[in-house]
């Protein structure tokens, strides 16, 4: 009897193809342990399928594909994987988080820095101030008219055109 696939092959039996093959490669195991391996492997048009096991809970049956051939499961070993997609999404939050809270850390530091600053620029601007004063301070103890006063009234001095004549005491 005829598997359909040996009416696709060009019409030759298992028994030719086998013939054929082993004429073609020698092989080390005799032929008969090759055709019983061969049809354990496929089962023929003639056998029963065994009976397929239930579907587990929670899952949908995997539906067919428009053109009569299955459709890829989902898991291991697709092209499609959503364990791959959950793992990047969690791995892309988990770092739009950590980026988040570092630019929060940094805000919090150049926060911090400025009103370093500030304060930093009103004592200059106080301690501007108080030099202005003591430059003015200094300019005005340093004026010719304040020194000439000070020198005649607290130290006694007298100008060169003033010339004073001490007189000894008289004697007893």
């Amino acid at each position: 009897m005829q598997s359909s696939r040996g009416a696709q092959s060009g019409g030759k039996t298992q028994a030719s193809r086998q013939a054929s093959r082993q004429t073609a490669r020698p092989s080390a195991r005799p032929p008969a342990s090759r055709q019983t391996t061969r049809q354990t492997a496929r089962p023929s048009a003639s056998r029963p399928q065994p009976p397929k096991p239930p579907a587990k809970e929670g899952r949908a049956p995997a539906k067919a594909a428009k053109d009569g051939k299955a459709a890829p499961k989902e898991g291991k070993g697709t092209a499609f994987s959503w364990r791959w997609v959950r793992r990047s999404t969690l791995i892309f939050v988990v770092s739009m988080l950590t980026v988040l809270f570092g630019i929060a850390v940094l805000q919090g530091i150049v926060t911090q820095t400025q009103v370093q600053i500030d304060a930093l620029d009103d004592r200059i601007e106080e301690e501007a101030e108080r030099e202005r004063v003591l430059q003015q301070q200094k300019t005005e103890m340093s004026s010719p008219a304040r020194v000439v006063g000070v020198a005649k009234d607290k130290l006694g001095m007298l100008t060169p055109d003033e010339i004073v004549f001490l007189h000894p005491p008289d004697r007893p």
